[in-house]
């Protein structure tokens, strides 16, 4: 029982991660983008 729980926390830590992983490139993306369009101007 107690083994069921840590590996729901380990699964539910491990999706966290590779949730914010997947968030920070879609936000390096975004201000590349907007540094390019700055240095255009």
């Amino acid at each position: 029982r107690q083994l069921c729980i840590r590996d729901r926390l380990r699964v539910e830590l491990e999706a966290a991660k590779s949730k914010l992983n997947e968030q920070r490139e879609y936000y390096e993306g975004v201000i590349s983008d907007g540094s390019k369009r700055i240095a255009e101007l």
